[in-house]
């Protein structure tokens, strides 16, 4: 399946993932995802990671589980281009520069009992 961008950036938003606006889709292989404006608008941007890359690394990575502020969430990694793409009910989370070590770490991680 080819990957496609659906929808449009909404200028001047302001705000996080954590308000709920959701200001973009994209489609890749393993379906559609949704990114918050805190990813598109904000971490993308400041980091220069482009749609075309979260897709990629969507597509040419296997999610795993992982928890972080007290949700299950579910991670994608491109050791190549070091690039991790974190998802709840939608892509809240895209950090370029990401070791090992990182993901490591997010794996491991376990609600605290």
């Amino acid at each position: 399946m080819e990957a496609v961008i659906v929808g449009k950036a909404l200028d001047g938003l302001g705000g996080t993932a954590a308000k709920g606006k959701l200001t973009d889709e994209i489609v890749t292989n393993r379906g559609t995802f949704q990114l918050s404006d805190h990813a598109l608008g904000g971490r993308m941007a400041e980091r220069g990671i482009s749609t075309e890359q979260v897709i990629n690394t969507i597509n040419n990575s296997d999610p795993f589980r992982y928890f972080h502020d007290g949700t299950w969430k579910t991670g994608f990694y491109n050791a190549e281009t070091r690039i991790f793409v974190g998802k709840g009910t939608s892509i809240t989370t895209v950090i370029n520069n990401v070791g090992e070590k990182y993901i490591q770490n997010l794996k491991a991680a376990r609600p605290r009992e």
